[in-house]
């Protein structure tokens, strides 16, 4: 089914009213926005508010759950949010009256909460965004509905399995997904400004199933690595920028790596003109070398490894590829089964390859494993070696961690007896390492 909807301009052509605005008019050219002299976003600041902002972008600041009880009561007050609200809201009413449920459901409005830190006021505000965008992009049809990649329409998914966006694996250091944008695999491919918006919302969106990157929020990188600044949608990066403001997502530091162009100010520019000044000093602009710009990106949490580049720098598309396979088995899946799309770090992974090796969680439990390895190792009597093994499983669940496996559509929580099997196993390895190793 295709996902699209359009209303006729004055030229008598079809367009998407999200993409009816002044913007062709305004300046989107190397001279002007190089001549644009915008104030410091520093300097507009409060003290608090820029140690906030840097603890964000840092991945230090202490994310705010809320309890039971704290949930309830800023749920109860988005909805006399919203009923006090009279503007705007056309989108909105009519997503309620197509299915109220939906509109109203705990789980759904938790993610605008959470993704604004809980200010009701911005919540609200964002909920009638969300709804005004959904509408202008995919029509009245997906209003109230989740959209799969099946709702697409051909163009949109051939723009989706471009591999222009990807949602990476692998969090950061501070437990944040990563999504990756790589404009220079949008230049020939004949993708409209319509379907590059419409991919990008697809693949963000299959990323709010997973709670932790709800609550945690995201982090952005675009990766400018030998891009054709000729060939360069600008209109379409200028309504990236806009799109995102409308998701129920928090965008806690946003990456313009400049890997070996010379066009990365005029990018960063782009951005700054559509963000607040809040917004704007989460947006950090590197350059250099391909090898020099990873380097930077590792000083805030993201490791190498888990960025989709290749040895010269260019983007690839295999992780995408796997992500995308996974997203469509399990958009067909009954939702019977506790899925883990991303990991946090506290997760203990079952697995082979050096990506698993690698996850934090794994180091940590490697860690845990190795300062009990006397005790393990000296306690011969039957279940005695179980019971250490218990110890081990009690402390990284206390912490929040689980031990997931990869069922080849996501990760899924191990049963107690496979968890201390893993334990022991590793128990087992890690003496053999250290015999062998004397």
């Amino acid at each position: 089914m295709d996902c699209f909807h359009t209303t006729s301009n004055s030229s008598g052509t079809s367009t998407p009213p999200f993409f009816s605005t002044k913007l062709k008019n305004e300046a989107l050219n190397e001279k002007e926005m190089a001549a644009d002299t915008m104030p410091s976003p520093m300097n507009q600041l409060s003290r608090q508010e820029r140690e906030l902002v840097m603890f964000e972008i840092h991945g230090v600041n202490q994310v705010t759950t809320g309890s039971m009880e704290f949930q309830q009561e800023k749920l109860r007050s988005l909805s006399t949010e919203l009923s006090l609200i009279v503007r705007g809201k056309s989108a909105f009413t009519m997503a309620q009256s197509q299915n109220l449920q939906y509109t109203i459901n705990p789980d759904f409005r938790l993610l605008f909460l959470r993704s604004t830190d809980w200010n009701v006021t911005e919540s609200a505000q964002l909920m009638l965004q969300f709804f005004r965008a959904k509408l202008e992009l995919f029509g009245p049809g997906f209003l109230t509905s989740r959209i799969t990649f099946n709702d697409l329409s051909t163009q949109v998914q051939k723009s989706v399995r471009l591999g222009f966006i990807q949602v990476l694996p692998f969090r950061d250091t501070a437990g944040r997904a990563i999504v990756v944008f790589f404009p220079s695999l949008l230049e020939n491919s004949g993708t409209s400004t319509e379907d590059m918006v419409r991919a990008a919302w697809y693949t963000i969106m299959s990323a709010s199933a997973d709670i932790e990157t709800n609550m945690n929020g995201l982090v952005v990188i675009h990766y400018l690595a030998k891009l054709d600044w000729s060939q360069l949608d600008r209109i379409g990066i200028w309504q990236i920028a806009k799109f995102q403001q409308c998701l129920p997502f928090k965008f806690r530091a946003a990456h313009i790596c400049d890997a070996n162009t010379d066009g990365g100010s005029f990018y960063h520019a782009i951005f700054i003109k559509t963000l607040d000044a809040i917004s704007r000093v989460r947006l950090l602009h590197h350059s250099g070398s391909n090898l020099e710009v990873v380097y930077k990106l590792q000083t805030f949490g993201i490791q190498a490894r888990i960025l989709p580049l290749d040895k010269h720098g260019m983007p690839t598309k295999e992780t995408h590829q796997k992500w995308l396979g996974r997203q469509q088995r399990l958009e067909t899946e009954e939702r019977n089964i506790h899925r883990v799309l991303i990991p946090t770090n506290k997760d203990v992974l079952k697995g082979r390859g050096r990506g698993v090796q690698n996850h934090v969680g794994n180091l940590r439990f490697r860690h845990m494993v190795a300062e009990r390895q006397n005790e393990y190792d000296a306690n011969d009597m039957f279940g005695a070696k179980g019971i250490v093994a218990n110890k081990v499983m009690a402390e990284i669940e206390s912490e929040g961690g689980r031990f997931l496996k990869d069922d080849g559509i996501s990760w899924v929580r191990l049963d107690d007896t496979d968890a201390r099997e893993k334990i022991s196993m590793t128990f087992r390895s890690q003496r053999k390492d250290s015999n062998a190793s004397r």
